[in-house]
């Protein structure tokens, strides 16, 4: 017989070593034998390995244990490989999870564990049923891999049962075969597991989150909804994917209260207005500061204001169709686990001067202990605009027109009027239809491969998503990204580091321009294309302009973004641990546009090939180091933190003009150009800062969160360049008082406080010292191009600073199946950024400086969520919200001398509209009537643009394997109509609207009579740019998103080996209920792309 087994290790010793231990050899030899007796075979084995044999672990447990391990080797023949995954378990344990299901058995004596054939039944001895009672050990643990202490396991249909220890570990003996165990404990939902003869069962219990318990984000530390002092608006990673959007951000508009989400474009990778609680700066950008996984998401933003008065965020860079290029754009939201928005000064003083316009804090998914599993998801939409203007036709273009020369007493010829006397009046081209007439395709696939155990656990993504527009002509918008996660604990969870790293690259291939600004071509022009399908550039002598030339006018833009951080973690003692985060982003763009020549007409004066390059890079690096400090004392519980932050974030790029190109098939290379410009910019962002938390809690019921934080900024001169700024939240959760007990309806009730100061740097680099930039001349001071003055030195550039308060409660009845919460808000922002003008003498009109400015926003968020029916096959929750912001100006010195004398009034919003108030159409003459038309004297007619009012409801209804969800989101609000400023009657197709038009005297209508030139025109010119016509009601209804989807039955998805089969259908802007004409109210033109309707269908299947 061979018998394997472990030698003793010798240890040579220091004769003082040696005599040392020989005094202390008693005391240890009776302290390790009571040990023994006391702990028997419970030694703490730790192992977790796939596929291994039975000798690697006996080998382990030999190592970890001391004890011997004795067997006959031809039996491990019979015995394969097992795998195991045990976090300081016992050694009889250990053993037979390895024996179980093998005709293995074990026998320990002394400090040896002998191994042999497990005893076999003869035939005929039916002293044993076919289920004998066996002895079970087991572990409960959560989805996330932790052992569940306190759980209660049964076995169903008796009175046997036991309750997990601090390690999730139970034990019940004599339990039959077959039986069934049933697992339950509080917030957990309950797990029903067959036996079937095993001795050692690992049971998985998924959480049963309650809404106050669910852990909310806040940047450098987390809590809980029940125990926040401050306010945080949140959206989970499985509401963002039921919405069929290439941009994460887009699925957060109406579901945050006091989160303004505003989409200028339905073109995909189109700029996004992001505003939370309202504009806090005159002359600094209002964006938020965005954080992915803790990284500062570097960007180099440009502001867009567009025709609705709505400004937008966009990388620098060129533009293509879409008006600039979405930061977002690059983002995979099938990666994110959840977005939460900071609001008020608890939850954004710690970020400092980058949290004065609130905080968007973004992260991605994770890896989960447990089996590894594949999950795949695909889908496949068709979508179209909503809400197009429909154009005249040819019979009614022609009419306009030749009624408009009848108005003006002019006689229409082929010099004047082409249109009606040389080109075919009976011709029609729905340009529409043929420009914008496609349907936009959508394809997105993904894949996800994670799994671990409870001290490793990683996760794999990759992702494709590819759109194409409603455009004529073949483009599209192309994402692929992939995303890993790793994180690892050590045996004794004193260390812990997680590593995440993605990786995603958008490509652009959309035109320079926006088709839907063409829809307005002459409906009889010549079609654009001829027999051969080359474009047409004249009709019967008379120039054209083709609509089709802009598809040859390539925009390609690329952008990748790269993003990695890691989190390492130490606990040095109970209560004691230190941190670090660091983390690297960059986000690189590469940018193309042309214009070739056989995009432009022949018969040019010039014809001249031209193309721009750009190639931009933001680069961000950061590193925090934290300590972090929790203890209890009774009813006490203290929590503190300290740390610092380090930032670099530097932005570059480079653009080229190249023109007079040989070929329009070297268009790409800026080297064949014949005549060329380069134009740079670089600068460099450098940002430290040390911040402090301390929060007290007592018993669960008065809550204290009190944070500071000192930052420097390289973006301020000498002396100005630092700044404190901290917070104070509270809150009393006087549900827990004894008073309050016997008030059953009521299962929660907080009132919560806060109050603090933020700055704000969001302004561009190098604004406090003096630039000088190089200047060309048409004749060079000897040889040599000089220099000129760009900025003025301005050493008191100073933060501004943003004071808010807050005052909130928050109830919750029936067990919670009733949540509602209602906040105010008060923040008032001064020091203000805003241009001072200066003498023309010193060179420059104005200078950005300081000013003892104030602007206040207040308002109203509530929030309301119920369970409307909980039954066992069918669930119906809802969520409302609604916020009522308000803005004033409070003070700004010499504000009627300033340049935002016409713009803005004390007391009042910032973002109103000064206009002359309108009259009406003259019923005698068919002309606007305009109380005035000195301008900005009669500009006396005042309306806020900005949303009175916005907020969502979503209804979810489940019923056994289906799910229905829809969301509606509304906005009140006044905005502007949506016209061409071309006079209607001019060479220009309008809107069918317009036909309602005053014809003869004695009419009565609010559209003036068709006109190509005069006093008509002028004054339809005032109309235009100053009247307060042009302010309509602009609110809207919007059925943002539905979702469908159905849950096959898990014995039909074992048939492919799978977990779950799940088919899904979606809808994004199903449809709009809004008084709004002609055109999109969120967009506020006709003549831009509106958000498109968007309807998916997919299937997921987990594996």
């Amino acid at each position: 017989m061979l018998v394997h087994g472990k030698a003793p290790v010798k240890r040579r010793l220091l004769p003082a070593q040696l005599m040392s231990i020989m005094r202390l050899t008693p005391i240890l030899i009776l302290i390790a034998s009571l040990h023994v007796s006391a702990k028997s075979y419970s030694q703490e084995i730790t192992i977790s390995s796939k596929n291994i044999t039975l000798e690697k672990v006996f080998k382990l447990i030999e190592e970890q244990t001391g004890f011997s391990i004795l067997w006959n080797e031809k039996l491990l023949d019979k015995s394969h490989t097992v795998s195991i995954n045990v976090k300081g378990a016992s050694l009889t344990r250990v053993l037979d999870i390895c024996f179980q299901g093998l005709p293995l058995s074990y026998r320990i004596k002394d400090k040896v564990v002998l191994i042999g054939l497990a005893p076999v039944l003869q035939s005929g001895d039916t002293s044993h049923p076919s289920h004998p009672p066996i002895d079970i050990h087991g572990q409960v643990m959560n989805d996330n891999g932790e052992p569940l202490p306190g759980a209660t396991v049964t076995v169903k249909g008796t009175g046997k049962g036991t309750i997990t220890n601090a390690k999730g570990e139970f034990e019940l003996k004599k339990v039959e075969g077959n039986a069934v165990l049933v697992i339950t404990s509080v917030n957990m939902e309950t797990v029903e597991m067959k036996v079937e003869g095993k001795t050692y069962l690992i049971v998985s219990a998924k959480q049963r989150i309650n809404g106050l318990d669910e852990t909310v984000v806040k940047g450098y530390y987390n809590t809980t909804k029940r125990l926040n002092t401050g306010t945080v608006a949140k959206i989970k990673g499985e509401d963002i994917r039921k919405q069929p959007v290439d941009n994460p951000i887009l699925a957060l508009g109406g579901r945050m209260p006091g989160v303004q989400i505003t989409q200028v474009s339905g073109i995909p990778g189109a700029p996004m207005s992001v505003v939370i609680r309202g504009k806090s700066s005159l002359g600094a950008g209002s964006e938020p500061l965005y954080v992915i996984d803790g990284v500062p998401f570097a960007h180099s933003l440009t502001s867009l204001t567009f025709s609705s008065g709505v400004s937008a965020q966009s990388l620098d860079g060129l533009s293509g169709a879409s008006n600039g290029t979405n930061p977002f754009v690059s983002i995979n939201p099938s990666d994110i686990e959840s977005i939460e928005v900071l609001k008020d000064a608890d939850a954004t003083a710690i970020y400092g001067s980058r949290g004065a316009n609130g905080v968007v804090l973004i992260t991605t998914r994770k890896a989960k202990a447990g089996k590894t599993t594949v999950d795949v998801n695909f889908y496949s939409g068709w979508g179209r605009p909503v809400r197009l203007a429909t154009m005249m036709d040819t019979k009614q273009y022609v009419t306009m027109r030749k009624e408009a020369f009848k108005n003006d007493g002019i006689i229409p010829t082929a010099s004047n009027a082409t249109d009606l006397m040389v080109w075919d009046t009976t011709r029609y081209t729905d340009w529409g239809k043929l420009l914008i007439g496609k349907q936009a395709r959508s394809n997105d696939a993904q894949v996800r491969l994670s799994g671990g155990n409870q001290q490793t656990q990683f996760s794999i993504a990759t992702g494709y998503h590819r759109e194409t527009p409603v455009y004529y002509g073949n483009m599209s918008d192309t994402r692929s990204s992939i995303h890993s996660n790793i994180i690892h604990h050590s045996t004794d969870d004193r260390f812990s580091v997680a590593l995440s790293a993605s990786y995603s690259m958008d490509n652009n291939h959309i035109n320079t321009t926006d088709l839907t600004q063409l829809i307005n071509t002459v409906p009889n022009a010549p079609y654009p294309l001829d027999s051969s399908g080359n474009l047409v550039w004249r009709d019967h002598g008379i120039n054209f302009r083709n609509p089709l030339a802009y598809i040859f006018r390539i925009y390609t833009g690329k952008t990748e973004n790269l993003l990695s951080s890691m989190n390492m973690r130490y606990r040095i003692a109970k209560g004691f641990s230190v941190k670090v985060d660091a983390g690297y982003n960059s986000v690189r763009l590469d940018q193309v546009t042309t214009n070739p020549i056989k995009s432009q007409s022949p018969y040019s004066p010039s014809l001249i090939s031209s193309a721009e390059f750009y190639n931009g890079l933001s680069r961000n690096w950061i590193i925090e180091p934290q300590a972090e400090y929790s203890n209890q004392w009774g009813k006490v519980k203290l929590q503190v933190l300290v740390g610092g932050s380090l930032q670099d974030q530097t932005n570059s790029g480079n653009k080229i003009s190249g023109s007079d190109y040989a070929n329009d098939d070297l268009l790409l290379t800026p080297g064949s150009a014949a005549v060329t410009s380069v134009n740079s910019n670089y600068s460099k962002y450098n940002y430290g800062a040390i911040f402090g938390r301390v929060n007290y809690n007592w018993d669960g019921k008065y809550l204290l969160n009190a944070s500071a934080r000192r930052d420097g900024s390289s973006r301020f001169g000498p002396g100005k360049q630092f700044g404190n700024f901290g917070a104070v939240g509270a809150a009393w959760i006087f549900s827990q008082e004894n008073f309050m007990k016997n008030i059953s309806f009521l299962s929660f009730g907080k009132l919560r406080a806060s109050m603090g100061v933020t700055g704000n740097d969001r302004i561009g680099d190098y604004g406090f010292i003096a630039i000088w930039a190089p200047t060309t001349s048409a004749v060079a001071y000897q040889g040599s191009n000089g220099l000129y003055p760009q900025n003025l030195l301005n050493p008191d550039f100073a933060w501004e600073r943003n004071r808010k308060w807050e005052g909130a409660i928050e109830l919750s009845f029936l067990k919670d199946r009733i949540y509602v919460s209602a906040d105010y808000y008060l923040n008032k922002t001064d020091n203000q950024l805003t241009d001072l003008i200066l003498p023309s003498q010193t060179g420059f009109t104005s200078i950005t400086a300081n000013r003892d400015a104030i602007l206040q926003n207040s308002g109203w968020e509530l929030m309301l969520n119920t369970t409307n029916v909980q039954g066992k096959k069918f669930t119906w929750r809802s969520s409302f919200n609604i916020t009522i912001p308000r803005n004033k100006l409070l003070r700004y010195p010499d504000l009627e001398n300033s340049p935002y004398a016409s713009t803005w009034s004390i007391g009042m919003p910032v973002t109103i509209n000064k206009s002359v108030p309108y009259l009406g159409v003259d019923p005698k003459t068919g002309i606007h009537q305009l109380a005035g038309i000195s301008i900005p004297n009669d500009l006396t007619a005042i309306n806020d643009l900005a949303q009175r009012s916005y907020g969502g409801l979503q209804n979810t209804f489940e019923y056994k394997g289906w799910s229905l969800d829809f969301f509606f989101h509304f906005v009140k609000q006044k905005g502007k109509t949506s016209i061409q400023f071309q006079t209607p009657g001019t060479r220009t197709n309008q809107p069918i609207e317009l036909l309602d038009r005053w014809q003869k005297p004695g009419d009565i209508t609010d559209v003036q009579r068709f006109t190509t030139a005069g006093a008509a025109a002028t004054q339809y010119s005032y109309y235009a740019n100053y009247s307060s016509a042009r302010i309509t009601d602009a609110s809207f209804i919007r059925l943002r998103n539905v979702s469908l989807s159905y849950r096959f039955n898990q014995s039909i998805a074992k048939k492919i080996n799978a977990e779950t089969i799940r088919l899904y259908f979606q809808a994004q802007n199903l449809f709009t209920f809004t008084s709004y004409k002609t055109g999109d109210p969120e967009t506020m033109s006709f003549t831009s792309m509106p958000p498109l309707r968007m309807l998916t269908a997919g299937i997921q299947v987990v594996f």
